[in-house]
């Protein structure tokens, strides 16, 4: 996308939502599914409440559950989502034989609940870009590379790579917020949207 405003353009078009994590530190035989459920239901309804107040109509939503879990006595965890108690445990057994290469058959610590709520909304549909300048419009310049050598190159404004153009290495594209060095062995090629994509060529 555009060098330089980029985070802006993210902030506008991320979604919105809230996570939260609430700390219940119980052993395997303390975990009651009702009461757990409860602590669930606590936590969305509070992301629910601080979503809702910065909307004019009430958004729509979609949450997700999870769990922080290890065995007993390990000082790390995992993250495994929540679909109901035995179905989660087991799921954690084979999260960890894949992550570590084991599982052990010992009782677990379920130590943190989490939810992630966030505010459905539209994907977003970028405008096609449009080239303002001569395609064929490339100038020469001159870089100095790290060991102190000057290298004649191109350069070519950024409204001058339509759709489609790959502009390889060597190469400065230059815009009113930022400069973009393409570097020998690297291809820059600009997809329908604008964006500005490289990709090493060898």
């Amino acid at each position: 996308s555009r060098g330089g405003v980029l985070s802006a353009l993210g902030m506008l078009v991320a979604t919105r939502g809230r996570q939260f994590t609430r700390t219940v530190g119980l052993q395997q035989d303390q975990i009651e599914v009702s009461a757990l459920e409860a602590e669930f239901q606590t936590l969305e309804d509070q992301a629910t409440e601080e979503l809702s107040d910065q909307s004019a109509q009430p958004p729509e939503l979609n949450s997700k559950r999870s769990v922080d879990i290890c065995y007993r006595g390990q000082s790390y965890t995992l993250n495994v989502p929540w679909v109901g108690l035995a179905d989660t445990l087991m799921n954690f057994n084979a999260m960890h034989q894949r992550r570590y290469g084991y599982a052990l058959s010992g009782a677990v610590e379920l130590v943190n609940i989490c939810v992630d709520v966030q505010v459905v909304a539209d994907a977003l549909e970028l405008p096609g870009a449009t080239v303002q300048k001569d395609s064929d419009n490339v100038a020469n310049g001159e870089v100095y590379a790290e060991d102190g050598r000057e290298d004649g190159i191109a350069v070519i404004a950024r409204d001058a790579m339509k759709s489609g153009r790959r502009l390889f290495g060597p190469a400065v594209i230059t815009e009113y917020s930022a400069t973009t060095f393409v570097a020998p062995d690297w291809c820059a090629e600009t997809d329908p949207s604008g964006n500005l994509r490289l990709q090493k060529t060898v």
